[in-house]
């Protein structure tokens, strides 16, 4: 759950906005709530009420009317599919880990130490991944 939702996530997010705005970013990670709700459907069989799936849109609708000039603006030989694509897989990535804190509770473990030892093994992988970015740039 940490290496998910406390440290690959931002790393997605973090090389996407060297390709696209951090509006646009934001954008696709507000998707998180249908990709939740329909992991949801899938992981736990949860029944979705039409509501939220049409609340969810209507959310994605006035997110997606606020960045229409950066979305119509969008040059994809730019670099841009690939800011899109890791947005996408950073949220991806989150709901994932998401998934797997509910499966986590489910099993009967506190959520605060769940979550504790989750942002402490995220925060070693961000740290492990830093440094041997640090060490591999030192050596080129």
């Amino acid at each position: 759950m940490g290496a998910l939702m406390f440290s690959t996530n931002f790393v997605c997010f973090s090389f996407a906005e060297h390709h696209l705005a951090t509006g646009l970013v934001s954008l696709v990670f507000a998707m998180s709530l249908l990709v939740n709700t329909v992991f949801a459907r899938l992981f736990f069989h949860r029944t979705v009420p039409r509501r939220v799936l049409a609340g969810g849109a209507v959310g994605l609708l006035g997110i997606g009317t606020v960045f229409w000039p950066e979305l119509t603006g969008l040059d994809l030989s730019s670099g841009s599919g690939q800011g899109i694509a890791l947005s996408l897989l950073g949220t991806v990535v989150f709901c994932l880990g998401n998934v797997l804190s509910g499966k986590i509770q489910a099993a009967g473990i506190p959520v605060i130490q769940s979550t504790g030892y989750s942002m402490a093994y995220g925060a070693l992988l961000a740290t492990v991944r830093s440094t041997s970015d640090q060490y591999s740039s030192r050596r080129s």
